[in-house]
């Protein structure tokens, strides 16, 4: 069985990318241009992975985040965040407390994200 992922992020640029690395290794993609579209997504559809940025207008990753793991049907999702930030100390403790899988920078090493997403989808919540 091919994984869902649902990719999340408000530059369509950004969404692109991800999307054809996914797809061009076997994933099934959906996509949202930030949480609370993502959110409407995840209602209609149960994804095995959010792929999220973090930092969206509307609702951030960290909303998101916490969004999906307050609700009973979606907490079993496991979230990245695929950040174009730096990746402090303390963002990886927000992210951890929000029930973040992983953290990952886009530096453009599409073997991180390959790695992220497949560890993700092994490592149960």
């Amino acid at each position: 069985m091919t994984a869902t992922v649902l990719i999340v992020d408000d530059l369509a640029v950004n969404r692109d990318l991800v999307r054809m690395v996914l797809d061009h290794n076997g994933y099934e993609t959906r996509e949202a241009d930030g949480g609370a579209a993502a959110l409407r997504v995840l209602t209609r559809e149960h994804p095995d992975l959010v792929l999220t940025d973090i930092r969206m207008p509307e609702m951030d990753g960290y909303s998101l985040a916490r969004a999906i793991k307050a609700d009973r049907a979606l907490r079993s999702i496991p979230v990245v965040f695929y950040t174009a930030h730096y990746i402090e100390a303390q963002n990886i403790a927000d992210a951890s407390a929000v029930g973040v899988s992983r953290i990952i920078e886009k530096t453009g090493d599409l073997e991180e994200l390959l790695d992220a997403v497949a560890d993700a989808l092994l490592t149960p919540d």
